[in-house]
């Protein structure tokens, strides 16, 4: 089932303005690439890390490996309710997809 338009909109937006100085979809910048992620992190600590990212350093060794890696601290979005970074998700999600 795809992405309705609205919500993929809405997740382009969120990616564009809170995510994209760092982060691509399909390749690595000064953070890693974001497709594929679900697969690296649980949902649950996603949420946890873009919202208060010094609590899921303590949390994660998958995080805490990563910061260590990129050598650079993650901000943290509390502004971003759990329904943006759903839409966030399913934008990554649709965008990963090979175009066929």
């Amino acid at each position: 089932m795809g992405v309705s338009a609205i919500i993929y909109l809405r997740g382009g937006f969120s990616i564009a303005a809170n995510c994209a100085s760092c982060h691509s979809v399909s390749k690595e910048l000064t953070g890693p690439a974001l497709a594929g992620f679900e697969k690296r992190l649980p949902v649950t600590q996603l949420y946890l890390f873009i919202q208060h990212s010094k609590k899921a350093y303590r949390k994660s060794k998958y995080l805490a490996r990563l910061k260590k890696e990129y050598d650079i601290e993650h901000f943290s979005f509390p502004s971003l309710t759990k329904a943006d970074i759903d839409d966030i998700r399913q934008y990554i999600n649709a965008a990963s997809l090979p175009i066929p």
